[in-house]
């Protein structure tokens, strides 16, 4: 009876249950009660408690805040992503962090490159022969949750470039030219 009082709407077998259950127990009325659900303790103090743990370490996690203050899991994300206005983010990886010389030498860099471009045209691009040499690493790198952090709508995303190296280490060195890789070598380590 209910599915065809209800026919546009998905009622459960299971909601349908608890309705006769509360109506068998004694309830009267199909109005929602006031004052139902949890009443929200939300104040100042503890919206000022939660932002000072979250700023002296943004990577603090919502459980670890809960233990500090000993407020509800719910009520500790409620005060963060409703009052502090934040979300938990993973650093973006960038192979590197420059500075702003090394960002000017690579600006200068590149507009000689383009002015001899304009000059030669595609002869210049094939004398061109690049070199890299590079040290990989063995190491455990740090996961994306790991490296979660919270941040407010207004602060930059976090980055990470260096992770903790572990046991070892290789140098190689890299050539290449417009057309792809050259060659490769490994440099033996001398011990």
């Amino acid at each position: 009876m209910i599915q065809k009082t209800f026919a546009g709407l998905k009622i459960s077998r299971t909601r349908v249950f608890e309705w006769y259950r509360c109506f068998r127990d004694g309830r009267s009325s199909v109005e929602d009660e006031k004052g139902r659900g949890r009443k929200s303790s939300v104040d100042a103090t503890l919206v000022a408690s939660v932002k000072d743990v979250i700023y002296r370490d943004r990577r603090t996690t919502i459980r670890d805040v809960c233990n500090i203050n000993g407020y509800s899991f719910g009520t500790v994300q409620r005060v963060i992503t409703e009052q502090l206005n934040m979300k938990r983010v993973s650093a973006r990886w960038i192979p590197r962090l420059l500075t702003d010389e090394h960002r000017t030498k690579w600006i200068n860099a590149s507009r000689k490159f383009l002015k001899r471009y304009r000059r030669e045209g595609e002869a210049f691009l094939n004398r061109i022969i690049t070199c890299d040499e590079t040290w990989i690493y063995l190491f455990d790198p740090e996961t994306n949750e790991q490296s979660r952090q919270w941040k407010t709508p207004g602060s930059p995303t976090p980055k990470k470039a260096k992770v903790t190296s572990t046991t070892g280490k290789q140098m190689y060195i890299f050539f290449a030219d417009r057309h792809g890789m050259i060659r490769q070598h490994a440099v033996p380590i001398v011990i």
